[in-house]
């Protein structure tokens, strides 16, 4: 039985829709460095959709962290630099007043996720986030 364990990963990126490409290999390759090579498909195909939607509205970077957490994978990615850890204290969820594409990108994230949706930090700044079952392998059919 595989299990997510308890680590974490970061990386910052350029926000520049080129990048997409990148934010995709680090998810698989923290994934394949856990024994999680079932969630690979699901959480790289969620990542490519939330950064799409971080990256035009970033200051020059984003930052993708993927931390496993008992039985679960979560990824979220937030425009601009890691917070700060008052910024993290102070991380609250709701439903965001997102464009048309990132609304669409929500849904197909939401397709492969357990869930997922918006954290606004106290600074004001939105981050996107996705959660994913990593406790027990499914069996292939």
């Amino acid at each position: 039985m595989a299990q997510a364990g308890l680590w974490s990963h970061r990386t910052v990126l350029r926000a520049d829709l080129s990048n997409v490409a990148d934010a995709r290999q680090f998810v698989e390759q923290r994934l394949l460095e856990h024994d999680l090579v079932f969630l690979v498909e699901d959480v790289v195909l969620a990542a490519s959709e939330l950064a799409t939607i971080a990256i035009p509205d970033a200051p020059g970077e984003v930052t993708l962290t993927l931390v496993g957490i008992e039985d679960a994978v979560v990824l979220t990615v937030r425009p601009g630099p890691p917070p700060s850890a008052p910024q993290r204290a102070a991380r609250t969820r709701r439903h965001a007043s997102m464009t048309e594409s990132a609304a669409r990108g929500l849904a197909v994230v939401s397709l492969v996720s357990r869930e997922c949706g918006v954290n606004v930090d106290a600074d004001g700044v939105e981050s996107v986030w996705a959660s994913f079952d990593a406790g027990v392998e499914p069996r292939p059919q």
